[in-house]
């Protein structure tokens, strides 16, 4: 199941730090299921980077690849937004 997406109050290109880890797991974890190896490793490296930064809950993240791939797999992104 797809993560939602949450957007920061303050800006709606920016998603909420945790849905960005959330949609950064889901898309490295899609990709390896599905053979991609290439993908799945960004994706995963991009979780990792998350993880180790000091960004707080509430910070709001901007990823372009990552508004790509959403928009990729959904209605520009209305399907999610939560």
């Amino acid at each position: 199941m797809k993560p939602q997406l949450c957007l920061s109050k303050g800006n709606p290109r920016l998603i909420t730090a945790p849905c960005v880890l959330e949609w950064y797991e889901y898309l490295a974890k899609d990709y390896a299921e599905s053979g991609s190896a290439m993908r799945a490793g960004m994706w995963a490296a991009k979780a990792r980077n998350m993880r180790s930064a000091d960004i707080k809950e509430a910070d709001g993240v901007y990823d372009e690849s990552l508004w790509e791939e959403i928009n990729r797999r959904t209605d520009n992104g209305e399907a999610i937004r939560a």
